[in-house]
């Protein structure tokens, strides 16, 4: 209030005096936000004497009391001395929400978000209804947002302050309690918890009851399931430990009212992206100090008030409320699905399904080469409007991912059932198993649903067709002409594609100059010769983030582009190729083995011919494909079209766009698989300098034009890669114990398995995903092709030559 008196008296100052009409405009302004968000700001918070309540009933737990119990026995120490540590806990890590805070936040945030985000933030007022809706029932909410920046919970948070909406309890990690910030983040209802919970039990059962504690008593909480910032921009496999939490209350205790809300971030351009290409490429996580947030501040806020910066808009998308026991209920019922193994695939079975093209469906001036097919990019058929209803009703099921819930353990699946065998008889290592099942359904399902609400905005509509575009230039009315029609690809798959007051063209010149043109820490991601759009002269960080912003609807084509990257497989070595219709299923579901760890898929559809079957029939529905029974082919055959160009198909440019979506991440993965060879012999090295050892080859052979594909470099992609060889038994860890300054310390070290320590396996393991990789253009060369024997031994030889003295070899 005492700031509110003075802006009233600043600004009846300015009324008296001869100040120029933009200031006295502005205090005005000001100090009508003020008094918004002193008065009138709708602010839900627990009281002081609940937190007192919730924090008794934390240390009163007989979880909590048993676990203090057992540490005294273990360790010797007085029951009373446990119990103090136990205080320490639940207080270091308890939230205290303070109004007064609540509300600066809300005033400072609408104040100086709009100078960094100049084209505001959006939600959906029937989104934000329902969830009022669920709200007024008295139920414990839990927001499971998508993590992609530090602006994540702000944004949230402001949302639930200016809708009426519950204020969450935010699951932090203790590296954002750092001096200053951490005691604000903690008044706006962070709480801080460990990154990891290592061997400590009695911390463990503090944060269970603690969460436990909270949803009983109706309170709201958030947790970024994902465990990190998403650095891709596609949404991170769940982690389990937060949702196992709500499962075991709502098996064990039987509480009825608790509803997950997924909660889908959109940004046309986040604030770390210049951060996370750096440590996409390799670069150390640069750990958060008051100095740097200070730092990074300041320049932010220079940068916007001289208007040299501008970072798009911000969209949130929220899913329909999903009720926790309702959930478990369904779940439980479900029979597991037959899984499609990768070792049942066989990489020659693309080649002897095919059969000899049909002349009348190939053009005349068809390339010899499937990356050479040239039509109109994304150039759409003309549909009748019946047509279009139909496709669109069969598009609504069609692309819909599935969870890898059904295919092999993950070593996080692996390693909880490790501790569960610690302990227990049969009964409750299965009742565990079944635990984590559920949450780990739960986690997928939500961020399923996420994928589902995503907003698609502008920034990621052009970076997508700059990537995507295989020219060297192109030119503004084109870029605009491609983004038109993605937006309605995009919208035929059951997207929400933003749009707001201004035009399309206007939206696109406003992404082009002040999103992606002005230049942000020294990255400038579109660049210019008179005026052409130039392509390809990315600097390796910039075409990082534009990935990033490709990334954040790559999941509306997913499926299509498994389908069409097998077709690639199949033409790389008969051109134009006629596949079995079976074939390409075992293909498919490769693939969706393959890429598991980089995608989020729907449980009920993982490796289901089903999905396979949809996805088939709506490419041929679309145009892209022809099937003369069982056989499959790209469709060349010429369409009349509504734009300048007379004639063309829609299958070339739309099978080549769907490949290039996905061939960065089967890059990695080959990549990481010729890189296996220098383990062999099993030599043991640990298991980060090995993912940074795959990084520097693939370096010097994009600079040494053998790899196309920068973004095939991002560590979380190869770090998928090594994950997957885990899973699949190609490689297995050692834990090795060693000493730090800080003390002892286990390291995770990786070998080659005894099945795969020759060179004859690798070469079979490998050409299983050889087979999918794109042409590099050297490979087109002529002289390339007077030098080299097979594509498989050229990466080979690669590998072997790079074995050099600066790359150090395993241990």
């Amino acid at each position: 209030f005492s700031c509110l008196f003075f802006f009233w008296m600043l600004n009846s100052l300015s009324s008296l005096m001869l100040w120029r009409w933009p200031w006295r405009a502005m205090v005005h302004s000001m100090c009508t936000d003020l008094q918004w968000a002193c008065r009138s700001l709708p602010v839900s918070i627990p009281s002081a004497a609940q937190r007192r309540q919730v924090l008794t009933e934390v240390l009163g737990s007989p979880e909590v009391v048993a676990a203090m119990e057992r540490e005294a026995q273990v360790t010797g120490h007085p029951l009373d001395h446990v119990r103090r540590k136990a205080v320490q806990y639940t207080e270091g890590m308890a939230a205290c929400h303070n109004s007064a805070l609540l509300r600066a936040f809300a005033f400072i945030f609408k104040r100086f978000t709009p100078l960094l985000y100049q084209f505001g933030i959006h939600c959906n007022e029937e989104e934000l209804q329902r969830l009022r809706e669920t709200a007024r029932q008295g139920v414990a909410l839990v927001y499971i947002p998508t993590h992609k920046s530090h602006m994540d919970y702000m944004v949230l948070l402001y949302l639930c302050l200016t809708n009426g909406l519950p204020v969450p309890h935010v699951i932090a990690g203790d590296n954002l309690n750092i001096a200053v910030v951490g005691p604000l983040l903690r008044r706006a209802g962070a709480v801080f918890i460990r990154r990891q919970f290592g061997d400590d039990p009695l911390y463990s059962a503090v944060f269970r009851s603690y969460v436990k504690a909270l949803l009983r008593h109706g309170h709201a909480l958030e947790c970024f399931i994902e465990g990190q910032r998403s650095r891709t921009g596609k949404v991170l496999q769940p982690k389990t430990g937060f949702l196992k939490c709500i499962t075991d209350m709502v098996l064990g205790d039987g509480l009825q009212e608790v509803w997950a809300v997924p909660v889908a971030m959109g940004y046309d351009r986040v604030l770390e992206n210049a951060t996370y290409a750096w440590e996409l490429s390799g670069g150390a996580k640069v750990p958060e100090r008051l100095q740097t947030v200070l730092g990074v501040a300041t320049e932010y806020l220079r940068q916007s008030w001289q208007a040299t910066l501008c970072y798009g808009r911000i969209d949130v998308g929220i899913a329909a409320p999903v009720s926790v026991p309702a959930f478990i209920h369904e779940t439980r019922g479900q029979s597991e699905l037959r899984i499609f193994q990768w070792t049942d695939w066989d990489p020659t079975a693309l080649l002897g399904a095919q059969a000899a093209a049909t002349k009348a469906l190939i053009t005349s001036n068809r390339a010899a080469s499937p990356e050479n097919r040239r039509a109109p990019a994304l150039n759409p058929p003309l549909l009748t409007a019946g047509d279009a209803k139909r496709q669109t009703q069969t598009i609504v099921d069609l692309t819909q991912p599935c969870s890898p819930l059904g295919t092999p353990w993950s070593p996080r699946t692996q390693a909880a059932e490790s501790k569960s065998n610690a302990f227990g008889d049969c009964a409750q290592r299965e009742d565990a198993k079944q635990r984590h099942l559920l949450a780990l359904q739960l986690g997928y399902h939500c961020l399923y649903e996420c994928n589902q609400v995503a907003p698609v905005l502008p920034g990621a509509l052009v970076a997508t067709v700059l990537l995507t575009e295989h020219l060297r230039g192109i030119e503004h009315d084109e870029l605009s002409r491609q983004v038109c029609h993605l937006q309605q690809e995009v919208a035929a798959r059951g997207g929400h594609v933003v749009q707001d007051q201004r035009s399309v063209a206007q939206t696109i010149n406003d992404v082009v100059v002040k999103v992606l043109g002005t230049p942000s820490r020294n990255h400038q991601l579109v660049k210019r010769h008179k005026n052409v759009l130039v392509l390809s002269l990315w600097t390796p960080p910039e075409q990082l983030e534009l990935s990033m912003m490709r990334n954040q609807l790559i999941h509306r084509f997913v499926l299509e582009s498994f389908v069409a990257v097998s077709m690639y497989a199949a033409e790389k070595t008969n051109f134009p190729a006629r596949v079995q219709r079976s074939a390409l299923q075992d293909a498919f579901h490769f693939l969706t083995l393959l890429l598991k760890y980089e995608f989020i898929y729907r449980p009920s559809q993982f490796c289901n011919p089903q999905a396979f079957n949809r996805t088939i029939d709506f490419m041929v529905e679309r145009g892209i494909l022809i099937q003369e029974g069982g056989l499959l082919t790209v469709n060349d055959i010429p369409t009349k079209t509504g734009s300048s160009h007379t004639s063309g198909s829609p299958g070339p440019s739309t099978y080549l766009f769907l490949c290039s979506l996905l061939w960065p991440f089967i890059e990695s993965y080959w990549l990481a698989a010729i890189c296996l060879r220098r383990l062999l012999g099993r030599k043991v090295i640990q298991l980060r300098t090995f993912v940074q050892q795959i990084q520097t080859i693939g370096e010097r052979l994009f600079f040494e034009s053998h790899l196309d594909l920068y973004d095939a470099i991002s560590s979380s992609s190869l770090q998928n890669a090594v994950t997957l060889f885990l899973d699949w038994q190609v490689l297995e860890t050692l834990e090795v114990m060693g000493e730090v300054r800080r003390g002892p310390t286990t390291a995770r070290m990786v070998r080659l398995s005894k099945a795969y320590d020759s060179e004859v396996a690798l070469d079979c393991f490998t050409e299983k995903i050889l087979q999918f990789r794109k042409q590099v253009r050297a490979y087109r060369s002529r002289r390339y092709r007077q030098r080299r024997s097979s594509e498989m031994s050229f990466g080979y030889r690669i590998a072997r030559t790079l074995s050099l003295s600066d790359i150090p070899e395993g241990i």
